[in-house]
């Protein structure tokens, strides 16, 4: 059973658009073709680049990405991530805005999460870390109106709440949320 098929099965609610015909990652195939196909017209491709992309409708906050596609160069959602000495470190986690929760995988924070670790393992890394919500660029310190209270709300449910849920711990000196790999 691949991650996907694992992840749907642990979602034990509806899906919109379950991804069973994922293809794990797989470090040579993955790497060489850049592109893992999912069903539904759906693509997960390892893309590599700071800032905006020639189609792109998602900033990217960081060097490496996992994007989610679904048949249009529009991404649907990034997971953005650095490589930090032995560990990789997601610092994007992002949607992209106006897309809609009808039109992206259910859950699909959880689901790219999973493929980062998955990617993360595959390649050698020793741990994952999620940037806290508090420390992510968008998160504002000082809410001045009832719109960046409610970013802060999102990114407080995308980041720590998807991190805590999938297993990592609170690292109080790294100030991130880890993942230990095996």
């Amino acid at each position: 059973m691949n991650l996907l098929e694992r992840a749907c099965l642990k979602i034990k609610h509806k899906t919109i658009k379950c991804l069973i015909g994922y293809i794990s990652l797989n470090k040579s195939r993955y790497l060489n073709n850049n592109i893992a196909d999912i069903s539904d017209g759906y693509s997960l491709v390892l893309e590599f680049g700071f800032g905006r992309r020639l189609y792109g409708y998602i900033y990217r906050d960081a060097v490496n990405s996992l994007v989610l596609y679904n048949g249009s160069p529009k991404e649907d959602a990034v997971l953005g991530f650095d490589a930090v000495g032995n560990s990789l470190s997601v610092v994007q986690l992002q949607a992209r805005k106006g897309i809609g929760k009808e039109n992206l995988p259910y859950k699909w924070e959880k689901i790219l999460l999973e493929a980062g670790i998955d990617y993360a393992r595959e390649t050698g890394f020793k741990q994952i870390h999620v940037q806290r919500a508090k420390n992510n660029k968008w998160f504002c310190k000082h809410e001045s109106n009832s719109n960046e209270s409610e970013r802060n709300k999102r990114l407080e449910i995308r980041y720590d709440v998807t991190a805590k849920r999938r297993g990592f711990s609170l690292d109080e000196k790294l100030d991130a949320w880890v993942l230990n790999l095996k």
